[in-house]
Formats: C-alpha cells, structure tokens, sequence
C-alpha cells in the first residue's frame, strides 16, 4: 500500500495576515523549495498538501455579510472564493516553476455541508495521489444549501478525507506548519508532546500559547495523529524545518502517542 503524507501551510506563514491580500514571499519560495526537495527524496510517497486562507480568504470572510450561522450568498462566496484561487495559484506555480508536479483542487469539488454536517467524498482523489504528484487544497467555501454557501478551513477537510482515504492508502506523516515553533508554553519554549485531547483546556487556562487558531488546529492535529503514523506541528518560517521533521527530527510539538 502506497504511503500517503500530508502537509499543511497556514496562512499566517504564507501571508501577512494583518495586511489584506498580502503575500509573504520569502516562507513561500522556502517552503515550496523544501517541499520539492521531499517529493525528490521520497519517489514512491504520495503527497497532500494543504494551505490556509491567510491574508486572502479570511479579511473577505470578514468584511463581507453573513448569518450568524456563517451562511454567505452565492455572489460574495464567488468572492471569497477567488481570492483563494489567487493565493493557491501562486503556491502552484511556485511549486511548478521549481519542477514540481501539482494539481489544484477547489474544496467544493469534494466537500459540502448537508444539514451543518461536513461531507466529505474522496472517492476520485485517489486517483489523482501518486507518487510524484503534488494534490494541493486549501480553505475555501463550500455549498452548504441550495443558496448558501460556508467557509471550510483546511483543518477539517485533511481530517475527513484522512479518514477516508485510509482505506487506499498507509498514512505516514502529518505535519502541520505554524508561524510559531509548535505550541508553546507560557514561557515561550516548545511543548515537544502533546497526546490528550483534554489537555487542551489545561493548557488554555494556564496561559499557555493555545488561544484562536492554535487551539482548533491542536484539537485537530490530535483527531488527525490518530490516522498517521507520525503528527507533530511546526514552524514554517524556520528554513529547513518541514525537511527536518519530515525526515524524522524531533521539530516543534509531536501530537499524539
């Protein structure tokens, strides 16, 4: 059985989030630099690589109207949707220009909501992840009724094609990069394990560095480690750390047992 690995960029390495529609182009040019030289190294591993909103996705998501529910229309979830585009498609060709194979995937193309519910269908990606070929998804929206669409963060779409994927595929590594040094203590220093789900809390109400989107991608890359032989998260700013950890290191916060 093929080995499968995933790894996600957030939006916060690859944009500056306080600045609209802003990339960061020095962590981009690194990342899709280390990444090339990943798929080099492992010939017969098939790669998902999944990116944030960043700068992009989330100021619009902002900005334009929604129900309380997180419900767009269809005209301003068009907007929100192209300006996703933009940013993947800067990461593709990247990724291209360096030799790299890559083939975008927009997130309605297999995920949608059916009464709040995600649904996520990966019957046709597994045949597009071979070996060599980078598969590449990121937050975007998706249909949530006839009328309506929601934002889905990239997070929860790896975890349900994870788990469905695992009927094709030997899940390997999951590496999830941040722009700070895993999750951090309220010293600042790196927590190297985390493997319970209920420590979250704890760590939330003794300062530690968990709040906003640390702590969903935490609880996350707990659900995630329970498919992948290896999980941990890491910086993504650092020059070599996504090859260090994927070759093994003991880089950032190690999730699970």
């Amino acid at each position: 059985m093929t080995k499968l690995n995933f790894i996600k960029i957030g939006g916060s390495v690859i944009t500056d989030k306080s600045v609209p529609f802003s990339l960061n182009e020095p962590a981009i040019d690194s990342l899709t630099d280390q990444i090339k030289v990943i798929v080099q190294a492992y010939p017969y591993e098939a790669m998902l690589l999944g990116t944030g909103a960043g700068s992009f996705g989330h100021f619009l998501a902002h900005e334009l109207p929604h129900t309380k529910k997180g419900l767009y229309k269809t005209s301003d979830a068009l907007k929100i949707h192209q300006s996703v585009e933009v940013l993947n498609s800067h990461v593709a060709k990247m990724l291209s220009s360096k030799g790299a194979s890559v083939i975008g995937l927009p997130a309605a193309s297999f995920a949608h909501f059916r009464g709040g519910k995600l649904i996520v269908t990966a019957d046709h990606l597994h045949s597009l992840l071979v070996p060599g070929t980078i598969v590449l998804i990121y937050g975007d929206m998706v249909p949530a009724s006839k009328h309506s669409w929601r934002v889905l963060s990239t997070e929860p779409m790896m975890l349900g094609l994870a788990e469905q994927l695992s009927q094709h595929f030997s899940l390997n590594r999951c590496i999830l990069a941040s722009n700070v040094d895993g999750v951090l203590d309220d010293t600042g220093h790196t927590i190297k394990r985390i493997t319970q789900a209920g420590k979250i809390a704890h760590y939330e109400q003794s300062g530690y560095d968990v709040s906003g989107g640390m702590a969903q991608k935490l609880t996350y890359a707990l659900k995630l480690s329970e498919h992948f032989e290896r999980a941990s998260i890491i910086s993504g700013i650092h020059t070599d750390a996504l090859q260090k950890s994927f070759a093994g290191h003991s880089i950032g916060t190690i999730i699970g047992q």
